[in-house]
């Protein structure tokens, strides 16, 4: 039966994380199984519970704020502590993250490599020149010199963006407001990079490592350069 004692509370690695009401007898599994059970990721190794410390007797304070008892999980049970541990009012149950556990992260490859497309990094140290032999190098068509790494902006780097817009919105002159069309924010942003350096010497400065997202593109050779503007005849040559 439900008594109105105190809410448990279950954060971390779960599906519903969140507080659930008391009720004499409710062990960590059961808590766990309210809260949707674990998520992917979820560490078996280490299921913290912090408990209030309630002393009637005592006459003095003290500086201990919780007491801590730690767990780890095998088959759904609890082990390496109290056999029949069950819970009490206001306990915290912590979940954690599987310090192994690691999601994919993907990048592109476009234009003129052997085999464009999707890959997954398979280091978080890995870098452009080992993802282009990957994609089985350029074509006789590519232009190495005009390759380009296409990158997504991180929340903040949006957020630095999006307050320098918001500045210069309040500003309100005509200067002001051309630089604000300049500074629209976009999902990615451009890295100029040597491409041609970064595959002769493996590992060097130029040979950037990868972040999730990325895309590397690699042009095709144009013979051709462009002339426009205040010219009687704008052509290519």
């Amino acid at each position: 039966k439900l008594e109105p004692k105190g809410d448990l509370k279950i954060v971390g690695y779960v599906r519903k994380p969140g507080n659930y009401e008391f009720a004499e007898g409710t062990t960590v599994q059961d808590l766990i199984l309210l809260a949707g059970g674990l998520e992917d990721g979820a560490s078996l190794a280490k299921v913290d519970i912090s408990r209030r410390i309630v002393d009637t007797k005592s006459l003095e304070s003290s500086d201990t704020l919780a007491k801590i008892f730690t767990f780890s999980m095998e088959n759904g049970l609890l082990v390496d502590g109290e056999p029949d541990f069950t819970l009490k009012p206001y306990d915290i149950v912590s979940v954690r993250k599987s310090p192994s556990y690691l999601e994919q992260k993907r990048v592109r490859v476009s234009g003129e490599a052997t085999f464009p497309g999707e890959y997954t990094l398979v280091t978080n140290e890995e870098r452009i020149s080992t993802l282009f032999e990957r994609a089985g190098g350029a074509t006789v068509n590519a232009y190495i010199g005009g390759a380009m790494l296409k990158r997504k902006v991180t929340e903040d780097e949006r957020n630095v963006r999006r307050n320098l817009v918001n500045l210069m919105k309040k500003g309100g002159n005509r200067r002001d407001s051309t630089m604000v069309n300049k500074l629209k924010i976009s999902d990615t942003y451009s890295i100029g990079i040597n491409l041609d350096t970064a595959l002769a010497s493996p590992g060097c400065a130029d040979d950037l490592i990868l972040h999730d997202g990325d895309e590397l593109i690699v042009p095709s050779l144009t013979n051709t350069v462009r002339i426009q503007g205040e010219v009687m005849y704008p052509n290519a040559v």
